[in-house]
């Protein structure tokens, strides 16, 4: 009787350590999963910021581009206006009769 009640309390601790074991078995998996989760989510992001910096990068470039339009612009107008205006001068200038 005393060996039969050994023996089944033997059984009860293996049963016992199996199921500790299985315990740490899913939460070792769990914490892989949540790293894993975790590396995918930063990794995204990543990526994601990458993106918006090159998108900046080309709004940036393209209004450099803009500016720039706009000064030659500006320029050709004064160069414009310049000559208008050595034009009318040169029409204004009294014209000598010989």
């Amino acid at each position: 009787m005393l060996m039969m009640l050994l023996l089944l309390m033997m059984l009860l601790l293996l049963l016992m350590l199996l199921l500790l074991m299985l315990l740490m078995l899913l939460m070792m998996m769990m914490v892989v999963m949540v790293l894993l989760l975790l590396l995918q989510h930063s990794h995204t992001h990543h990526h994601q910021t990458l993106q918006q910096q090159q998108q900046i990068q080309q709004q940036q470039q393209q209004q450099q581009i803009q500016q720039q339009q706009q000064q030659q612009q500006q320029q050709q107008l004064q160069q414009d206006q310049k000559q208008q205006q050595q034009q009318q001068q040169q029409q204004q200038k009294p014209r000598l009769l010989c």
